[in-house]
């Protein structure tokens, strides 16, 4: 297969899938489909590969081999195809490997230095902004955050009460900075959120003309680097412009996430309502949460 139709295929699935990551079907990529496809994809391959598809090997011998070459950080290979074990012979292997410390919160962290964009506009819902950062501090595997706020967006912080938490990994950007990191694709930011967003951010963003950070940054996650972008979007009703801006972005591979706070989980007051309106998102980092 040619390299313009192994590339054009990788391409396609990723309109479905919307993922940064990528792994050569069977292991096997050449030299060059790695060079072009490391340009905007994470290529993973593996460490341990579970041999499920053996139907010579018992689910139990097949768990033993896997436990006892598995390490902090391993990425382990496991179908789900018809030729796999079954799901019922799987489910005992998280708990085990969490109590052996090769799992979950005991295990070293597989990825402890993922940086994000968290972008505040002059939208109303500043609290949202300040639950997606705490959130991403609580996670062991964020090392950098890279703050923007646009002109007004302190204002509206301030007209709401909210405050935003102070943490040495938190990098603060002025908005008419267009020589900061996150205006260029080689800072290689993983993701990032726009919380809360205006609608006109938004239609900027989907027509292309970036006249601030803000714009820019979600401009280089959109282009060739196709990384996480989020749009937290604060604006009720919603015109036909609105909505078709929205559209396009969704179309070029972000996520329109409108502010929707939760009325049916019995939420204590405001703070509540708006933590539990949605649950987080798998982030890449291999199982763990983090608020995008």
């Amino acid at each position: 297969m040619s390299l313009e139709r192994y590339t054009e295929d990788v391409d396609f699935a990723n309109d479905l899938i919307h993922s940064e990551l990528f792994r050569p079907p069977y292991a096997r990529i050449t030299p060059a489909q790695a060079r072009f496809l490391g340009q905007r994809y994470k290529l993973v391959m593996w460490d341990i590969i579970s041999r499920d598809y053996n139907r010579k090997l018992s689910p139990r011998t097949c768990l033993k081999n896997v436990t006892k070459h598995l390490a902090p950080g391993a990425i382990v290979v496991f179908h789900d195809s018809e030729k796999g074990l079954p799901q019922h012979a799987l489910r005992p292997c998280p708990a085990r490997w969490r109590r052996s410390g090769r799992w979950g919160s005991n295990a070293k962290p597989s990825n402890s230095d993922m940086r994000f964009v968290v972008a505040i506009t002059a939208a109303s819902g500043a609290i949202y902004a300040r639950l997606t950062i705490e959130r991403l501090l609580a996670s062991p595997c964020v090392s950098e955050i890279a703050l923007v706020c646009s002109r007004h967006a302190r204002e509206v912080m301030a007209h709401e009460g909210v405050s935003l938490p102070v943490d040495g990994r938190i990098r603060e950007y002025a908005n008419d900075d267009m020589f900061a990191p996150p205006a260029s694709g080689s800072a290689r930011y993983d993701g990032m959120a726009v919380v809360p967003s205006t609608v006109g951010t938004v239609g900027r963003v989907a027509a292309g003309t970036a006249q601030s950070l803000i714009e820019r940054a979600a401009d280089v996650m959109l282009k060739g680097e196709r990384r996480r972008l989020v749009f937290v979007v604060r604006e009720t009703p919603l015109s036909l412009i609105h909505l078709r801006n929205m559209a396009a972005l969704t179309e070029a591979g972000a996520v329109i996430l409108p502010a929707s706070p939760s009325f049916s989980c019995r939420a204590a007051g405001r703070r509540g309502a708006v933590r539990y309106g949605r649950r987080p998102r798998r982030s890449i980092a291999r199982g763990r949460y983090i608020a995008l």
